[in-house]
């Protein structure tokens, strides 16, 4: 279920040591032969950027997001970061198939942080 999605996903984020707030899930459809595995997904995550730590921060982010995106083969309607730094807070898209490529070592992590983020 989506909450254990969330639990799941919170804990590898902050196993990498990257300072998430909140994680939101919705899984919009299922598969599998017991509609067990979730299939079309929308992703809301808040995280505190450490101060000289960006690159990494989002890299780490990039990598689980990647991850869970390959391993399950999942759809992403959407992708939401809500980062708050130095800065304050901004909402960034980021884009689930780099996510994807830079978890398969297909794209470089300077690529993946050029590419994958459009701000809004």
């Amino acid at each position: 279920g989506e909450t254990e999605f969330e639990d799941a996903l919170l804990i590898e984020l902050r196993r990498v040591r990257v300072d998430v707030r909140s994680v939101r899930v919705k899984i919009n459809t299922w598969a599998g032969r017991k509609n067990d595995i979730p299939d079309d997904v929308s992703f809301q995550i808040k995280v505190v950027a450490r101060d000289g730590e960006l690159d990494r921060d989002l890299g780490g982010l990039g990598l689980v997001l990647g991850k869970y995106i390959q391993h399950y083969g999942l759809q992403v309607t959407s992708l939401n970061v809500l980062l708050s730094d130095k800065d304050g807070l901004r909402k960034i898209r980021m884009n689930p198939e780099t996510a994807r490529r830079y978890f398969t070592h297909r794209v470089s992590l300077e690529r993946f942080l050029s590419s994958a983020f459009a701000a809004e």
